[in-house]
């Protein structure tokens, strides 16, 4: 079926299909060549929230590398992340997770928490999410630009739920 038939949530299916989407782990700082080693070693806390989980992804992603299911290191440490690379670290912790909710999770917080800012990169070809210290006084999306799922980021905000 050719893209633009169909739905928001089966393009982004139809792209995950296509890419790597095995579980992330943050790989062990000391076997971790990326490591920053002079910054305090934080860990993922999975104890509430998809939200809190999410926003603690972004924040150990500051200071430690993503690996594979195979211990391949995929993104090295203060990187932004995709949907997909935080879906694949959430899946760690929460192997039911669908990547529409992480969508819209992500869409919740940049619209919420000014210490998460969202942007198009060129050179991977998604859109990507960077957790910082303090927040921005202007707004933490744009939503011009099409992402790797040729929707906008408010596109997000409903995903995969009927109406």
């Amino acid at each position: 079926m050719p893209e633009n038939e169909l739905t928001p949530a089966e393009r982004v299916y139809q792209y995950i299909s296509e890419n790597r989407h095995d579980p992330l782990h943050f790989m062990d700082p000391a076997k971790d060549l990326y490591t920053f080693q002079n910054l305090a070693i934080v860990e993922v806390v999975d104890t509430g929230t998809l939200k809190e989980l999410v926003l603690s992804i972004l924040l150990v992603s500051r200071t430690r590398t993503s690996a594979n299911s195979d211990n391949i290191a995929e993104t090295s440490p203060s990187r932004r992340r995709s949907s997909i690379d935080i879906w694949r670290h959430v899946l760690y912790f929460r192997p039911e997770v669908d990547i529409l909710e992480i969508m819209r999770t992500l869409v919740d917080i940049v619209k919420t928490d000014r210490r998460v800012s969202t942007i198009f990169c060129g050179q991977v070809v998604r859109r990507v999410f960077r957790f910082y210290d303090k927040g921005s006084s202007t707004q933490t999306y744009d939503n011009k630009y099409m992402d790797e799922y040729n929707l906008h980021i408010l596109d997000w905000e409903f995903i995969g739920m009927d109406y």
